[in-house]
């Protein structure tokens, strides 16, 4: 049985596999950038944690020992026996409960990490840098800009961008909309020319004109 964010034990050996897979490509990841692997307690830990998992009530010091080679574990220089039977021991309560952040606060997992590998392939194992929520949000803010993206849609933050065209151009946003306004009824303008546009003309005997927004406005005769 599972819970949102928590792994129960026993009868979890899909979850027994999936961990197994997610640490072994921790290890891998580790190893290939040349980094320590981590806390050898913690890393015992985890091999019980599998151990639980796959071996049910049957577990004992040698199943852990066995799923720690699986993870990639050398037992000497990794982790030790003596931590292999602590962990062992704490794990094998028929109740032994463990979450998602225990786990990844005993091999000191960094989001960097579980973000290079797959947020998807290390779901069992949250960063211990990074709150559940935290990792929530940001999965849905790359999800919907993916999204996005497939329809054709710019960046939110260039679309931000575009939403105030004024202050690249220079001008205040009532300026450029008027602007705007011109070209689409007079076509282009510069901006001198719309302010002479803008400019009332009156001539003795006639009646004058002022421009704005796209509007004429008659006065009465001089």
């Amino acid at each position: 049985m599972s819970r949102k964010g928590t792994v129960v034990f026993p009868s979890a050996e899909g979850h027994g596999l999936s961990l197994r897979k997610s640490l072994q490509r921790l290890v891998h990841c580790r190893r290939s950038q040349g980094v320590p692997i981590g806390s050898a307690s913690g890393w015992a830990r985890a091999a019980a944690y599998v151990s639980r998992l796959l071996d049910g009530e049957s577990m004992d010091f040698l199943t852990v020992v066995i799923r720690a080679r699986e993870i990639g574990l050398s037992i000497d220089q990794d982790t030790s026996t003596s931590m292999i039977m602590r962990a062992a021991d704490e794990v094998s309560g028929s109740m032994f409960t463990v979450s998602a952040v225990q786990v990844g606060s005993d091999i000191g997992l960094l989001r960097d990490e579980r973000t290079a590998i797959g947020d998807r392939r290390m779901r069992h194992i949250d960063a211990c840098d990074e709150l559940n929520k935290e990792r929530q949000k940001r999965l849905k803010r790359e999800s919907e800009a993916r999204r996005r993206a497939r329809k054709g849609a710019m960046p939110r933050n260039e679309a931000a961008a575009k939403q105030r065209p004024w202050e690249a151009m220079g001008c205040s946003r009532a300026t450029y909309y008027r602007q705007r306004q011109m070209r689409q009824i007079r076509g282009p303008v510069s901006l001198k020319e719309e302010r002479q546009r803008h400019e009332t003309v009156s001539l003795p005997g006639e009646r004058h004109e002022t421009v704005s927004y796209g509007r004429v406005k008659y006065g009465s005769l001089s």
